[in-house]
């Protein structure tokens, strides 16, 4: 009997999700979605990170657990670790912190339209969140890092 944690087909889903959301919404055109960690040659002004990582902050973090006596499947709850991030190219910190709102409002509302991501899980939803600001020669910049709470079964 093989086992499998739905972690891969979430991450899947949500950076599948984040996409065709901000692609749909009118305004967001110029906002990358990246799924993971990712190397690019040039930065975007405007970008979003599925499975974000850092020094502090792992890609994903939970648990998993049996549900009552079941042998087979068990219960997995975790968070996607994710961050919305905006350069503004100027000092105008104010503009940075409601476009990284922008974003991240346009990906909420896609979560509570598309709460179980297409039957990859149970329930998915917004989490917890931090805001960090910053000013560097480049401009204000403004990052939302925000969880996304995910409860699933695992698949057989």
């Amino acid at each position: 009997m093989a086992w499998f944690s739905t972690v891969p087909v979430v991450l899947d889903a949500l950076a599948a999700e984040f996409k065709s959301a901000l692609s749909t919404a009118g305004g967001f055109d110029g906002v990358v979605v990246f799924d993971g960690p990712t190397v690019t040659e040039g930065a975007p002004t405007e970008a979003v990170t599925v499975g974000y990582h850092d020094d502090e902050v792992t890609s994903v973090d939970g648990e998993d657990t049996r549900e009552g006596l079941s042998t087979q499947r068990s219960r997995e709850r975790y968070t996607v670790n994710c961050a919305a991030a905006v350069l503004t190219g100027s000092g105008d910190i104010r503009a940075a912190r409601a476009r990284a709102y922008d974003i991240l409002n346009v990906l909420g509302s896609a979560l509570a339209v598309n709460p179980t991501l297409g039957q990859s899980a149970m329930s998915v939803q917004p989490g917890s969140m931090t805001l960090t600001q910053t000013q560097d020669t480049d401009g204000a910049v403004a990052v939302v890092m925000f969880g996304v709470d995910v409860d699933a079964f695992t698949r057989l």
